[in-house]
């Protein structure tokens, strides 16, 4: 075995993780998960945005959980293959407890802290140099912050939660199976675009006849055949499924998950110069 092959199973298995979320992510998003709001009383039909109708399982955060794990580990490898190759024997059994990838959010802590203990091992400058070069502080290296900041949740607090995240783009009421009010959802206003309906069309006017007929029935709410009108809410929105609390916007978490894996991914291959 030589010594990234490791880490580069870690990141094997993490890929089959990550192909595994992705299959069920798309079986929870195949179900629609989502449904518009609706309350109607002899006076006022109300309805509002799409909103989650039940979340998605709880163990997409285990098998979220279970890639960075894998990715995490990879890093870790290649410290102690470092190690194991530079640090005295009697050194390397002091310290093999404390062995692991060091990742820190500036290159102050990264100096005083990390650093400090890769060269207490005698690991090479070039080697801690490559080290200090893909901290999350580093331009293009911000998702192993990410990666740091959600291990660390995993393994020390609760499993991951990954909840679904609903917008709403479009909003269809249908009145009585004749009319149908549609209300549509820009991404660049706060709130809908409601089309202006011409008042002497056929469907101003049939929205003026339920109107009236519902105004009627409610005047005598004691008359046993009021009937409220059949109302059907419908419309479009888009769901994607993301993690709760995150530390950074919301987004697909199979995408936060796949920049993260492709980080570790491009950073393993550049410490093959070491084991030559």
């Amino acid at each position: 075995m030589k010594p990234l092959d490791g880490a580069r199973l870690k990141i094997v298995r993490a890929q089959k993780h990550l192909d595994c979320l992705r299959d069920e992510i798309r079986a929870y998003l195949e179900k629609n998960p989502y449904k518009f709001p609706l309350q109607i009383s002899s006076r006022v039909i109300a309805t509002g945005s799409a909103h989650a109708a039940f979340e998605p399982p709880l163990e997409f955060g285990c098998i979220f959980g279970d890639c960075l794990n894998n990715l995490r580990t990879s890093l870790d490898y290649i410290a102690w293959e470092l190690a194991m190759k530079h640090a005295p024997a009697s050194g390397l059994a002091i310290r093999e407890s404390a062995i692991g990838f060091p990742i820190h959010k500036d290159r102050a802590a990264f100096d005083s802290n990390g650093g400090a203990k890769l060269k207490k091992l005698s690991i090479p400058t070039p080697a801690i140099d490559l080290i200090e070069s893909v901290q999350p502080y580093n331009t293009g290296h911000e998702p192993l912050g990410l990666l740091n900041e959600l291990v660390n949740r995993d393994k020390h607090r609760l499993p991951l939660l990954a909840i679904a995240h609903v917008e709403t783009n479009k909003i269809a009421v249908t009145i009585d199976g004749a009319i149908t009010l549609t209300i549509g959802f820009s991404d660049t206003l706060d709130g809908p675009l409601a089309a202006p309906v011409d008042l002497d069309s056929a469907e101003g006017i049939a929205i003026r006849k339920t109107i009236d007929r519902v105004t009627r029935e409610a005047s005598s709410p004691g008359d046993p055949s009021q009937q409220p009108p059949n109302v059907k809410v419908d419309g479009d929105a888009s769901v994607f499924v993301t993690l709760k609390d995150s530390p950074v916007p919301p987004e697909p978490v199979d995408i936060t998950l796949a920049n993260i894996f492709k980080c570790i991914s491009d950073i393993v291959p550049r410490f093959d110069p070491f084991f030559v």
